[in-house]
């Protein structure tokens, strides 16, 4: 009898319900977490029967504190510790750093480090709100010409809309609901190639390690329809690309909190000058980008 009873015990796991996983972004109060986040870009394109090829290097690190909860989410402090930019092309290269001591754009990007804003972040890792961040880059830049400038380029890369996209691939990766091993969700980001583009990423629970999750990464890129045509250093340009994404994300269970992640993308596509003063019969420039996204967190 008790053979058959253990029998049927075995049975009974052998055909139950796999166990879900809850996945979401709900940092501890009382900690301060950090994230880098590291991308490295390099462009091929070729324009008048010249190929050229340039390449980049942009670095963040950024911090959060849970301060209160908010509708499906939390608010959480944030600031910015050291950040970076790189360029190299055309045999001339570019770098500017938060440490740097010189006036410039380093020294403007050091201006805002250990400076606090508020974004509130729902348990799903959409950035629902942010307040005082542009404030602080328009006090950073400074005001006239060259402060309006300076300003508009570190808000692309670092202000409300930077942080949104810096972020988005670390943080707004969460399913509604739990998931299982094997489970799949999909979410739309756009991309921080400095191009109209979206990704829309499929995400796959992979395995669960005891304390840490493994999500697998999988993505398509497509222009943006509603800005596929816009201005390029004062001209029309249409743009036109796709490509994919692959990686691996390995988080942090009970806060959603990415320990480590490389994210690789790679697209290709054109950019079509229409006729202008500068371009009397237009252009087309093919060009192909290759992306390397790392992320570390803690």
């Amino acid at each position: 009898m008790k053979k058959l009873i253990m029998v049927a015990a075995i049975g009974a796991l052998a055909f139950a319900p796999p166990s879900k996983t809850e996945l979401k972004f709900n940092l501890k109060p009382g900690k301060v977490y950090h994230q880098s986040v590291t991308i490295f870009n390099n462009t091929k394109q070729t324009a008048m029967g010249q190929e050229m090829e340039f390449s980049s290097t942009t670095s963040s690190s950024t911090y959060f504190e849970r301060k209160a909860d908010a509708d499906n989410g939390a608010a959480y402090d944030m600031w910015y510790g050291e950040m970076s930019m790189e360029f190299e092309g055309m045999g001339q290269s570019q770098k500017f750093s938060s440490t740097d001591t010189a006036e410039g754009m380093g020294s403007m990007l050091g201006k805002l480090t250990e400076q606090k804003f508020v974004a509130v972040i729902s348990h799903t890792g959409t950035i629902e709100e942010v307040r005082g961040l542009e404030e602080l880059i328009q006090k950073a830049a400074g005001e006239g010409e060259g402060g309006d400038q300076m300003s508009r380029q570190i808000s692309e890369s670092f202000g409300d809309v930077g942080l949104e996209r810096n972020l988005e691939f670390g943080i707004n990766i969460f399913p509604e609901g739990k998931v299982k091993k094997g489970s799949s969700w999909s979410k739309s980001h756009y991309s921080n190639s400095g191009m109209p583009v979206i990704v829309e990423n499929t995400y796959t629970l992979k395995a669960v390690n005891g304390k840490t999750a493994e999500i697998e990464v999988n993505g398509t890129f497509s222009v943006d329809p509603e800005n596929a045509t816009g201005d390029m250093q004062g001209m029309e340009a249409t743009f036109f690309f796709d490509g994919t994404r692959t990686g691996t994300l390995t988080v942090e269970i009970e806060t959603g909190w990415v320990i480590s992640g490389t994210l690789n993308d790679d697209i290709g596509g054109s950019v079509t000058i229409a006729a202008n003063a500068q371009v009397p019969d237009g252009m087309t420039v093919p060009m192909e980008l290759v992306n390397t996204t790392k992320i570390s967190g803690n």
